[in-house]
């Protein structure tokens, strides 16, 4: 079996959710060149505007909501980081029933790309992030 191509593009991943994020780390981290966690979104924001990202993976609950929301809302509006593609990987909905999904728009409420609840496969969640990254890299 050929062994599959990584993607060029570092990913941020913020979320809080240790377990979660240990049990879905591995496969990501063997499809792209670099993931970088962190479970602050200041922290996410330092790394965001010093660094060289192409795609944000985010728990729109991390630390206390809205704090995520709110990140995902300034990656929109700084120019020189709006057009990173954001996945929000969540269990709002299931957590809360809200239908957070349902309020995707790049350009509203939530201003990211594409979201995925925190129960998909990992294989899914892997496929969705580098799909987003392509879409990215190859613009």
């Amino acid at each position: 079996m050929a062994k599959s191509r990584r993607s060029p593009v570092r990913v941020l991943w913020v979320d809080d959710d240790a377990r979660y994020v240990a049990s879905v780390l591995p496969a990501l981290s063997r499809s792209f060149t670099e993931v970088v966690h962190t479970t602050d979104p200041v922290e996410a924001w330092q790394k965001l505007t010093t660094g060289s990202f192409g795609l944000v993976i985010l728990e729109v609950l991390v630390q206390e909501p809205p704090a995520g929301l709110i990140l995902c809302r300034r990656i929109r509006a700084e120019p020189t980081l709006a057009g990173i593609p954001v996945l929000v990987l969540s269990d709002v909905d299931d957590r809360f029933g809200f239908g957070l999904k349902d309020h995707l728009d790049r350009d509203g409420f939530l201003p990211a790309d594409d979201f995925l609840d925190k129960g998909r496969p990992t294989a899914e969640i892997v496929a969705r992030a580098l799909s987003l990254a392509e879409e990215t890299d190859g613009a």
